[in-house]
């Protein structure tokens, strides 16, 4: 177990994926600044109730660390940063003795329950749903995804999976709380099949009926 600030979001990080940040409230200044100058991660958690600027929030107990990888300073102190998912957390205590929350966690390592054949089979079924759900998707937003972006190693793939898909973020909260790797995968299978069949009605849909549509996806 080990100590890792907290930083309570809207969102859900998963490992080896990007997340883009925007500082600017005081406490996590400090936060973020300590943990440049220490050269030390943060934890990513996903707000359970509360709200996430200029307030308090509880996050859910499985959360991910997030290893910064480019900052931009700006004026007053606020900062813009890249940072990249690490390993997944379980918060077992929370600290709340410094201005922003911290945690005593311990890492979480996804659980091969199949073999390795199995997995690649999973994978070879998941891979040609992601192309095909983004290229549908380049309908409404500009996305592209290559195969040749993809992570060879099957749960490295699923977060990957996991990350693009457009659904509310408690279902990807719901995701990164697995433990199995073959579950995992055929939950992200399952969801790409549904994703890809809903989003091609509504492009349908607003071909038909053609109106001002707002925004329908960001990737957050």
């Amino acid at each position: 177990m080990y100590k890792l600030p907290l930083f309570p979001l809207n969102t859900v990080l998963f490992p080896g994926t990007p997340i883009f940040l925007h500082i600017f409230e005081e406490r996590y200044k400090l936060m973020i600044g300590q943990c440049i100058d220490r050269g030390e991660p943060f934890g990513v958690v996903m707000i359970q109730q509360g709200v996430e600027a200029y307030g308090t929030a509880a996050p859910h107990r499985i959360g991910c660390v997030a290893q910064i990888a480019q900052v931009e300073h700006l004026q007053d102190g606020r900062m813009n940063i890249a940072a990249v998912g690490g390993p997944r957390f379980e918060i077992i205590s929370t600290d709340q003795t410094q201005p922003y929350l911290q945690g005593m966690v311990r890492e979480l390592p996804m659980m091969q329950d199949s073999t390795q054949e199995q997995m690649t089979t999973m994978t070879t079924l998941l891979r040609p749903k992601i192309i095909q759900y983004t290229d549908v998707l380049r309908g409404i937003i500009d996305i592209q995804v290559r195969t040749e972006d993809m992570p060879d190693d099957p749960i490295a793939m699923g977060y990957f999976a996991a990350w693009i898909l457009q659904v509310p973020v408690e279902q990807k909260q719901n995701w990164l709380i697995l433990d199995g790797a073959t579950k995992f995968l055929h939950k992200l299978c399952e969801a790409y099949q549904m994703e890809i069949l809903l989003v091609r009605e509504m492009i349908r849909h607003a071909r038909e009926n053609p109106e001002p549509q707002s925004k329908l996806f960001s990737l957050n």
